[in-house]
């Protein structure tokens, strides 16, 4: 009677690429390797050699071999995707004011270089995903100056400068009498209405602290500066 000895022997696997350990700027790596077996038969391996896609950070890749007597052998190595990401630069490219009285209170532009996406956020807020062009909320406290910005994204690599444009909204002449409310027919403040601080003192107040050169209804935010 001949006694048969049971295969117990895996296949050996030899990765020889991509290199384990190393790190890499590309999300395709080749796989390479090599597989024996001591029955001298080639075993069955998977994945199959080749283009191999990576996710970003650390990537395990396993090779798993089985030979004909259902022995199963594997090896990994690790590789880590380090993408080059190019900073994106941001710029705001214009602020529409209202209209009329009861607008929001501006509206601006921006675009970028090396973008993907775009967060806006009022006053040091949170930043949220937005587009052009961004209608500032309403209900912004007055009379007081806000900051309204904007940054543009590569993926998730923000702009580091974001960029800043101001508006100073005062909306007290419109708390005052009948007479103030009425000027969205004309926007532009008669000399009466001026001039007569004792009947309409905070037409007179917000005109002298809004201080633009073009004085317009005091509800109508405007630019305290230029685009930043």
């Amino acid at each position: 009677m001949t006694y048969v000895v049971p295969d117990t022997t895996p296949p050996v696997i030899n990765i020889t690429s991509p290199a384990d350990g190393s790190t890499v700027n590309t999300d395709t790596v080749t796989l390479a390797y090599t597989a024996t077996d001591d029955s001298g038969a080639t075993p069955t391996c998977s994945p199959a050699p080749g283009p191999v896609t990576l996710v970003e950070g650390p990537n395990v890749i396993t090779v798993t071999c089985q030979d004909g007597s259902g022995n199963t052998g594997s090896a990994s190595v690790t590789v880590t995707y380090v993408p080059v990401v190019v900073t994106p630069e941001t710029q705001i490219t214009d602020f529409a004011e209202p209209s009329a009285l009861s607008s929001a209170p501006g509206t601006f532009s921006f675009d970028g270089t090396n973008a993907t996406s775009f967060e806006c956020r009022i006053d040091g807020g949170s930043w949220t995903a937005c587009t052009s062009p961004f209608s500032l909320p309403t209900g912004l406290t007055s009379p007081i100056e806000h900051t309204y910005e904007v940054r543009a994204l590569n993926n998730t690599t923000p702009d580091p400068s974001p960029s800043i444009g101001f508006i100073w909204i005062d909306d007290r002449a419109f708390n005052a009498t009948a007479t103030a409310t009425a000027m969205p027919n004309s926007l532009e403040p008669t000399a009466a209405d001026a001039n007569d601080a004792g009947a309409h003192p905070n037409i007179a107040a917000s005109l002298t602290l809004q201080g633009y050169d073009d004085p317009k209804s005091a509800d109508i935010p405007r630019r305290s500066d230029g685009l930043a």
